[in-house]
């Protein structure tokens, strides 16, 4: 009986083994959106920071200027540059408060924001990007 830490690796696990499923992973697309003062809304696929709580009718005017809500397409927030390249991934290396069944590590791409994580149909790539 294992103690129940984080069930974050088994979805991804589970994600990463889905046939037909592609994954797409670009690096700090938000990163530090949460550290300032404000209000974060993720509206029909858009991100919008906002120095107070918005009301309702704020938040429609702010979803009617939104993207629109779904799309199938990954497109990226950087500009791929070459072509994908293999990656191997292990249990060891990232995500300690997982079990190691379920991580996908890749120390390679480790402190390197210039690649992109694509996943397909079970296969780990690293793509460089601008």
């Amino acid at each position: 009986h294992k103690r129940f830490i984080s069930a974050e690796g088994c979805y991804s696990h589970v994600a990463a083994h889905t046939a037909g499923l592609r994954i797409k992973v670009a690096t700090k697309q938000f990163v530090g959106m949460g550290r300032e003062s404000g209000q974060i809304y993720a509206l029909r696929g858009t991100v919008w920071r906002c120095e107070r709580q918005l009301q309702a009718a704020e938040l429609a005017s702010l979803a009617a200027a939104s993207a629109p809500e779904c799309s199938t397409r990954l497109a990226g927030v950087h500009t791929p540059r070459g072509e994908p390249e293999r990656l191997r991934v292990s249990g060891s290396g990232c995500g300690g408060w997982m079990p190691a069944e379920h991580r996908m590590c890749a120390p390679q791409l480790k402190g390197d924001p210039s690649r992109d994580l694509i996943l397909e149909n079970g296969a780990f790539a690293a793509q460089r990007s601008e």
